[in-house]
C-alpha cells in the first residue's frame, strides 16, 4: 500500500515515516509542499493511476492550508476515492468540521502516537480496500450488464426477425388457405353444375323403361356420378376440417330411421357383390336422440361402404349398443363388422392419413382415394367421441366408435332389437302416379340442362313449372303471374340470384308477392354461401346435385298446406 505524507515539517515527516514502517508499511512517499504532492499524485495526468492509497495531510502549512489541498484532491475525479487523514495540532471543532467538509475521512491530533496512527491508517486502508472491491464488483457487474444487455438486444433483434418471418409465413399460409378455399369453392361450383345435369338426366332416363342393357349402363352412370358427388363433398369437408370451420348442426332424429337409410344407401353396392348387410339395435338403446344426424349418417355411410368395398364374401353388420344412460343423455357404441381382407396391425394408423392407402396387392384392386376414414375419425373427434379399429388379415375388421347423445323428449321410447337387410325395391317418387298439384313453381336457372332436369323432376311430381334464364326474367315473371315458390340459382348472367332476391323483397318491388318463398338452388356449397343466401332474403338453401327426395321435402315445408287446384 502506498502512503503519501504531506507536512511542511521535516521532523514530522520523519516521525510519521518511522511509525508507519514499524507498522509494516514500506511504500511511503513524502512531500513538504502542495505542489510536490500534486506531482506525486499525478493531479494533471488522469490517465495515470495514482501511486498512493492513503494521504496523511498536515492541516496547517505555509502558502496553502491542508483543507484547500484536501478540497482540490477530492475535486479531482481520479483521486476522489483516496482516503485523507488530517494531521493537526489543533483540536478545535471549527477546523475539524471544515476538514471533514473538504473530504477528509479522519484526523489525528499532534503529537502523534504510533498506536493511534497505525490504528487509524489501517482502518482507512481497510475502508479503501472495501471501496475498491465494491467498485471492482460494480464495474464487473456493469460489464456483465452491458454484455447481457447486448446479448438481449441481439436476441431481441433475432426475435423480431423471427417474428417478422413467422408473420410473413402466416400471411403466406393465410393467403394459401384463402386461395385454396376460393379454388375449392370455384371448382365445387363448376363441377356441381354439370354433375347435377348428369345425375338428373340419369334419374330421368331410369324412369323411361330402358332395356336391360340400357338399365345396366344407366345404373353404372348414376353410381359413377354419385361417387363424384361424394368425392366432391369429402374435399369440401377436408377444407372445412383443416380450417376449423366445420360446425355441428343439432336436430331431433330417430336412430332406427337413420340405420334404415344407411342400409338403403349401401344396398346397391352390397347387392353387386352379393353381400348380406344388416343392422341391429339392442333393445336398451333409446331411439329418439338429439345430435347432428347428418354427420352421424355420413360417418356410418363411410364406414359401412368401406366395409363393403373390402369384403368379397360374407357379410357386413352394424351393431348399436348402449354403454351408459342417464335421464338426459345416452352413450352408444357403433360397431361396423365385416368379413373382408383385414388390415395388418402395423398399417392401421396409416389408414387415417389424408389420401393415404395401404399400398399393396391386397388393397390396390379396391380403389378409392383415402379420405372417408380420415374424415370419419375427425368428425367423431369433433363430436367428442372415441374411435377404434380391430382387424385380422383375411378374417375381417371391426371399426367402432362411441358417441354421447342428448336424448330427445319427442315420442321417446325404446325399441326392441331390430334387424334389417338391404332391399332391392327402394324407389323415390318418380311421379308416374303423381296427382296434379295446384302449386305453381318458378325455376330461375341459367343452365339449360339443369332447367330441363329440375322442370322434369317437378312436373313428374305433379307441379306446374315455368322457367327463367336469369334474375331479370324471373322478376318479370313474378310481376306478371302469381307463383307459390321460386327455386333460385345464385350465379346467373344479367342479374344473379342474390340481387334478384333482394329486389323481390324490396318494399318498392313490383312483383305480385314480395313474401313468396325463395329457395336457393345452387352449386355454391360453402357455409358462407348459405349465409349470403339467407341474408339476401332467401328462405332455404339446396345444393346441387339435387336430391329429389330433399327437394320434395323442402317444397313441402314452404308451400301452403292446403290449396285448391286451378287445373
Amino acid at each position: 500500500m502506498g502512503i503519501l505524507i504531506l507536512d511542511d515539517s521535516n521532523e514530522q515527516l520523519i516521525i510519521l515515516e518511522r511509525f508507519l514502517k514499524k507498522g509494516g508499511f514500506d511504500s511511503i512517499v513524502k512531500a513538504d509542499n502542495a505542489e510536490q504532492a500534486y506531482t506525486i499524485l499525478g493531479l494533471e495526468t488522469a490517465d495515470t493511476p495514482s501511486p498512493v492509497d492513503l494521504i496523511l495531510l498536515d492541516l496547517l502549512m505555509p502558502n496553502v492550508s491542508g483543507i484547500d489541498v484536501c478540497r482540490k484532491i477530492k475535486s479531482t475525479p481520479h483521486l476522489h476515492d483516496i482516503p485523507i487523514i488530517m494531521v493537526t495540532g489543533m483540536s478545535d471543532a471549527e477546523n475539524l468540521e471544515q476538514a471533514f467538509e473538504a473530504g477528509a475521512s479522519d484526523y489525528i491530533i499532534k503529537p502523534v502516537k504510533k498506536i493511534e496512527l497505525l490504528a487509524r491508517v489501517r482502518s482507512a486502508i481497510r475502508l479503501k480496500q472495501e471501496i475498491d472491491q465494491r467498485k471492482s464488483l460494480n464495474a464487473e457487474l456493469e460489464q456483465r450488464v452491458l454484455e447481457r444487455t447486448a446479448k438481449l438486444e441481439e436476441a431481441n433483434q433475432q426475435l423480431l426477425l423471427s417474428s417478422e418471418k413467422a408473420k410473413e409465413l402466416a400471411r403466406k399460409a393465410d393467403a394459401a388457405n384463402e386461395a385454396k378455399t376460393r379454388f375449392l369453392a370455384n371448382m365445387s361450383h363448376e363441377i356441381r353444375t354439370p354433375l347435377n345435369g348428369i345425375i338428373g338426366l340419369a334419374h330421368l332416363l331410369l324412369e323411361t323403361n330402358p332395356t336391360s342393357e340400357q338399365l345396366n349402363y344407366l345404373q353404372n352412370l348414376r353410381a359413377s356420378a354419385d361417387f363424384l358427388h361424394s368425392l366432391l363433398n369429402d374435399l369440401l369437408d377436408i377444407s372445412k376440417l383443416e380450417a376449423g370451420e366445420l360446425n355441428l348442426e343439432y336436430r331431433h332424429f330417430n336412430l332406427n330411421e337413420i340405420l334404415l337409410d344407411i342400409i338403403k344407401i349401401c344396398a346397391s353396392h352390397a347387392e353387386q357383390k352379393k353381400l348380406n348387410v344388416t343392422y341391429t339395435i339392442q333393445s336398451e338403446v333409446p331411439m329418439n336422440l338429439y345430435a347432428d344426424s347428418a354427420r352421424l349418417k355420413q360417418i356410418l355411410i363411410n364406414l359401412t361402404d368401406n366395409a363393403i368395398k373390402y369384403t368379397s364374401v360374407g357379410h357386413v353388420a352394424i351393431l348399436v349398443e348402449k354403454i351408459h344412460e342417464t335421464d338426459i343423455e345416452a352413450s352408444l357404441r357403433f360397431r361396423i363388422e365385416d368379413t373382408g381382407i383385414g388390415i395388418p396391425k402395423e398399417k392401421i394408423e396409416q389408414l387415417f392419413e389424408f389420401f393415404s392407402m395401404l399400398d399393396d396387392s391386397l388393397t390396390r384392386p379396391y380403389g378409392g382415394i383415402g379420405m372417408g376414414l380420415t374424415i370419419s375419425r375427425q368428425l367423431i373427434q369433433l363430436m367428442k367421441g372415441q374411435f377404434g379399429v380391430e382387424s385380422e388379415v383375411e378374417k375381417g375388421s371391426v371399426f367402432w366408435f362411441m358417441l354421447t347423445f342428448q336424448k330427445s323428449m319427442l315420442n321417446q321410447d325404446k325399441s326392441s332389437t331390430t334387424t334389417q337387410e338391404p332391399s332391392t325395391n327402394i324407389k323415390t317418387s318418380d311421379g308416374s302416379n303423381a296427382t296434379p298439384s295446384p302449386y305453381k313453381i318458378l325455376v330461375a336457372e341459367d343452365n339449360a340442362v339443369n332447367r330441363l332436369v329440375v322442370s322434369k323432376m317437378l312436373k313428374k311430381n305433379g307441379y306446374e313449372v315455368d322457367t327463367a334464364e336469369d334474375g331479370l326474367v324471373a322478376i318479370q315473371s313474378l310481376t306478371e303471374k302469381n307463383y307459390d315458390l321460386v327455386l333460385m340459382d345464385v350465379q346467373m348472367p344479367n342479374m344473379d340470384g342474390l340481387s334478384a332476391t333482394k329486389t323481390i323483397r324490396d318494399v318498392n318491388s313490383t312483383v305480385l308477392n314480395r313474401d313468396i318463398p325463395i329457395i336457393a338452388l345452387t352449386a355454391h356449397a360453402m357455409k358462407e354461401d348459405e349465409t349470403r343466401c339467407i341474408e339476401a332474403g332467401m328462405n332455404d338453401y339446396i345444393t346441387k346435385p339435387i336430391q329429389l327426395e330433399k327437394l320434395i321435402q323442402t317444397l313441402a315445408t314452404y308451400l301452403p298446406k292446403t290449396k285448391e287446384s286451378s287445373l
